[in-house]
């Protein structure tokens, strides 16, 4: 009962940090009730001495990479059930994405949903289609397939082709090779299929292409090769931004903004997995999330996408047949 309450609370701190704009009610929840490891003390006490260069470098990002790297160590430490997890999420994001068609929409030729909150916040379609398409996963996979149609129809008119691709690659990494499974799959897919021919979505997928990503990673290379292994400051992180636009790229991000600390979170990621040997579906959803930091900026732009891939790699907790934890 405690531990469902956990993964409520945790999912409902995201949201409310999305509604007043601070990140304290959602780090609140992710340590909430919680137990570490010696190894685990014993990786954060590594990588706080790796973050003494950043506090000298920029004060703010160093606070960023041990909150990163907290959370990934107590959130894989305590929330080990995917589907516990992404279910108070599920239904707060039916709730967030029906909220928001009250707020005004972004001025902005695309024909995308693109919405501003009343704080004068937007919400990016990126965004709201990643958060779509995990609430999707969820209802398609462990049931409630009826309510699966809001966020899909959501995933569609946000035209986010980075959060299709999650969805898309967690479904066929996950997905039992059985009649009614594949028969489920092959059903939303064409449903899905035909509402990206109806939206414009098709269009968006074959005219932008690459939408500009590897001219702005090139015109960054200069700055890793000098730099590595220090890192930027955030003058100069603003400085690139405004000469060659947003990096969406999650571990060319970790590289400029952490330096080798950045570095050492992937490894702390790539190590829990494969000490956790963690279940498929786990698998699944981590490799769909390390492929979305590809194209986007991932949990430098959304914490919660940190909690997802931190629960990725957790262990999974097996049971044997009388009920017990094994």
């Amino acid at each position: 009962m405690l531990k469902n309450f956990r993964y409520w609370i945790h999912a409902l701190g995201f949201y409310i940090s999305i509604l007043v704009q601070s990140i304290y009610p959602f780090l609140i929840s992710s340590f909430f009730i919680y137990k570490i490891s010696k190894i685990d003390i014993l990786i954060f006490f590594i990588c706080f001495l790796f973050s003494v260069n950043l506090f000298i470098v920029d004060f703010e990002s160093a606070i960023q990479f041990i909150v990163y790297v907290l959370m990934i160590l107590i959130i894989s430490q305590n929330y080990t059930e995917l589907k516990s997890f992404l279910k108070p999420f599920a239904y707060l994001t039916i709730i967030f994405l029906i909220y928001s068609f009250s707020l005004e929409s972004v001025n902005i030729n695309s024909g995308r949903y693109w919405k501003i909150m009343n704080n004068g916040y937007e919400l990016n379609p990126n965004f709201l289609g990643l958060i779509s398409g995990i609430a999707f996963i969820y209802f398609f996979k462990y049931g409630g397939r009826f309510f699966s149609i809001i966020p899909l129809i959501f995933l569609v008119i946000c035209q986010s082709r980075s959060a299709l691709l999650v969805v898309l690659i967690f479904l066929l990494m996950s997905t039992n090779i059985r009649f009614k499974s594949i028969l489920s799959l092959i059903l939303f897919s064409i449903i899905g299929y035909l509402s990206l021919l109806s939206s414009g979505f098709m269009n968006r997928i074959k005219e932008d292409g690459e939408n500009g990503r590897f001219e702005r990673y090139l015109n960054y290379w200069d700055y890793y090769t000098n730099y590595l292994p220090l890192s930027l400051s955030k003058e100069q992180m603003i400085l690139l931004k405004d000469n060659y636009g947003n990096l969406d790229n999650l571990y060319l991000n970790l590289i400029l903004r952490f330096g080798f600390g950045g570095i050492l979170i992937l490894l702390i990621i790539f190590w829990k997995a494969y000490n956790n040997r963690i279940s498929r579906e786990k698998f699944a959803m981590l490799i769909a999330l390390l492929v979305h930091g590809l194209f986007e900026p991932s949990f430098f732009g959304a914490y919660f996408i940190l909690s997802l891939l931190a629960i990725s790699i957790s262990k999974t907790e097996r049971y044997s047949k009388d009920g017990s934890l094994n």
